[in-house]
């Protein structure tokens, strides 16, 4: 299992979140859910999942936070949930990552070495359940994975991307699926 905290956000995300963790197939050590007070069956949802990924030996903490924005919602999420992971993740619940990634992220990710302090993926988003592959949409290149503290969201309306405060990036070459 990979020294990994994937932190996601969520508002009314029962439909979807199961299938973004399960994506992981027990790479990950930690998965952090902040909850904007969801009126669904989310939270539920992650006290079933945390005791199911408990007996692999990863957990999946619960917290809640009152949304202003995104970017405002994932730095909360990554200043005041304990992460004491070697490397921190941003996922969408939307979001899953392919078998393949996840086996990259599991061989790879522990042996980045500094100043590498953040891990490029390559995005194909769907639509309507159709991969959209031409105009300039793929691959979408985008930092998702970094060290734990030295990266944060940046502060945007619409759009916003993990900055890195120091260190390079490398680029893994599997794809995670956005399926909106």
């Amino acid at each position: 299992m990979t020294d990994l905290t994937v932190v996601i956000l969520t508002k009314n995300e029962e439909r979807n979140l199961r299938k973004c963790v399960e994506s992981f197939r027990g790479v990950a050590k930690r998965f952090v859910i902040v909850d904007s007070f969801s009126t669904d069956g989310t939270e539920a949802l992650c006290k079933g999942l945390n005791a199911e990924l408990q007996k692999i030996g990863s957990s999946l903490d619960f917290y809640q936070n009152k949304w202003i924005s995104y970017a405002d919602q994932l730095n909360w999420g990554l200043q005041n949930t304990g992460i004491d992971t070697e490397w921190s993740m941003r996922m969408d619940a939307d979001e899953e990552i392919m078998e393949d990634l996840a086996a990259e992220i599991d061989e790879k990710l522990p042996k980045v070495r500094e100043p590498v302090n953040g891990i490029i993926l390559r995005r194909r988003v769907y639509f309507m359940g159709r991969w959209i592959k031409h105009g300039g949409r793929y691959p979408e290149l985008l930092l998702r994975i970094f060290r734990t503290g030295k990266a944060s969201c940046e502060m945007k309306i619409m759009d916003e991307h993990m900055i890195l405060s120091e260190g390079t990036t490398v680029e893994f070459k599997h794809d995670l699926i956005d399926n909106n």
